[in-house]
């Protein structure tokens, strides 16, 4: 997916990436490589739709970290295959319009 250009990721998940990084060398590192992904925006719609996925995934049941549920809204609003290794996405598949794969179980071995 790298190769064919078609992978892209919302500015939580950079800050996810770069808050993590252990050293500057590491974080400049990474800064580059997220910088050439294509990004997807969390305008407004995008906090909108996540406050309402939120309020119906907590009426199911299913309390869900704000981060993802912010993650999920932005996937299922740009039409995007959510690739993860976070069950809270596979939760929110489950009454939802995200559309995801799962590395769970490769990531656990």
């Amino acid at each position: 997916m790298l190769a064919e250009n078609r992978v892209a990721i919302v500015p939580i998940i950079r800050l996810e990436l770069l808050g993590g990084t252990k050293s500057l060398d590491e974080f400049n590192r990474l800064k580059t490589r997220l910088e050439a992904l294509h990004q997807i925006p969390t305008d407004e719609a995008n906090w909108g739709a996540a406050a309402e996925l939120s309020f119906k995934l907590r009426q199911q049941g299913k309390v869900i970290p704000y981060t993802d549920i912010l993650i999920g809204s932005a996937a299922i609003l740009s039409n995007s295959l959510l690739l993860h290794a976070d069950r809270h996405f596979d939760l929110m598949a489950e009454d939802t319009d995200l559309n995801v794969k799962s590395l769970v179980s490769v990531i656990n071995q």
